[in-house]
């Protein structure tokens, strides 16, 4: 019954993504009266998220972030059904949605340092973070490709939705194999591949999960925070360098990745140093464009 319910998922969204991505932004329009309006969903947690992270804005100020953000998470969901549900990572490719804009500094950290761990969040589409070898659209030869390179995830409880969730997350990879690695078990992967070139991609600006290391690094968007420590401490014990992957809005469907070296070498600091610099990094981006972030989350408890 789970493989039916898969492969009946899987054959709507791609009767969906059969639509242009234009028309998946009207549907976006849509939902976010939806979700707004009738459903109120998460209305709560997002107006107390970007009160606290914005105490200098007014009512109305707060009331506009509040609708531009729902209608950039709609804009998410839309296009994760028109990418994922064609099944066809070209055709990222030829729409550009995303275009990398330094893709020498990856390069050049690839080559010449053991491994990379590279930290992400959820700003932007961070479903389309896991395809990043096809989004240089100038020719740029690129020192690695999708078998050198993981996404880290957390299993969800429901096998069905992890596995429509894990589809999600390789739809801009051609071999799907073995492009999500479980983050209980990256200490034992990396450590087997110890000695190769990989690049590990963790998204972690998410509340500690209770399994996971964490550390208090202060305040992030003016609150007290806690951050796992997990892909840090991996990269302080392999020697790895550590690379921050932002991901801008330039327009509804036009999404730019810029990459920021933390550290060449992990060994030389901290994790909680690590990461303070990497939630400086992503406040920046927060700050510049607030409602490119995903406000639903219980990020503070």
């Amino acid at each position: 019954m789970k493989r039916l319910g898969i492969k009946i998922v899987v054959g709507l969204m791609r009767l969906l993504a059969l639509q242009p991505l234009r028309i998946h932004q009207k549907w976006a329009q849509f939902f976010r009266w939806l979700l707004l309006h009738v459903l109120h969903y998460r209305r709560q947690v997002v107006m107390v998220n970007l009160a606290r992270a914005f105490p200098e804005l007014k009512y109305g100020e707060l009331k506009q972030l509040e609708k531009d953000f729902y209608l950039h998470f709609c804009d998410v969901v839309t296009e994760t059904i028109w990418f994922a549900g064609a099944a066809d990572h070209e055709r990222l490719h030829r729409q550009e949605i995303v275009r990398v804009t330094n893709p020498e500094l990856i390069n050049e950290v690839f080559l010449h340092t053991p491994g990379v761990v590279m930290l992400t969040s959820h700003c932007g589409n961070w479903e389309l973070s896991g395809g990043i070898e096809h989004y240089f659209y100038d020719g740029a030869k690129m020192a690695f490709d999708e078998h050198t390179y993981s996404v880290v995830y957390k299993r969800v409880e429901s096998d069905f939705w992890d596995e429509i969730m894990a589809q999600n997350r390789c739809a801009a990879i051609q071999d799907r194999a073995n492009c999500c690695v479980e983050s209980k078990d990256i200490l034992r992967y990396a450590l087997a591949h110890r000695g190769e070139h990989q690049i590990y991609l963790f998204p972690t600006d998410q509340y500690p999960y209770g399994y996971a290391a964490f550390a208090h690094i202060g305040n992030f968007m003016n609150q007290p925070t806690k951050t796992m420590t997990g892909a840090a401490a991996l990269a302080c014990r392999l020697g790895f360098s550590v690379v921050y992957l932002g991901m801008n809005r330039e327009a509804r469907g036009r999404y730019q990745m810029t990459y920021t070296l933390i550290t060449r070498d992990a060994s030389a600091t901290t994790p909680e140093a690590v990461m303070r610099s990497y939630y400086d990094l992503l406040e920046a981006d927060i700050r510049r464009d607030p409602a490119n972030y995903l406000w639903t989350h219980k990020r503070w408890k």
